[in-house]
């Protein structure tokens, strides 16, 4: 698998990380909270960047 930045890109700078759990899922981190889990079949670089897009957008809409 390739690193978190090549993945994540600009949300790997912003605090967003990978993980896996259960050799099946790879999870989504911010700081040190897990935002969510995707099978790895469908964890492709794009989805995990919508879910840190997402989240961010939650966070920012929020503070609005």
């Amino acid at each position: 698998m390739k690193g978190d930045k090549e993945i994540l890109g600009k949300y790997a700078k912003k605090g967003y990380s990978l993980g896996k759990a259960n050799g099946q899922l790879v999870t989504v981190w911010f700081k040190d909270s897990i935002i969510g889990a995707l099978n790895q079949e469908m964890a492709m670089p794009e989805a995990l960047q919508d879910i840190c897009r997402r989240h961010r957008e939650g966070l920012t809409a929020s503070r609005i």
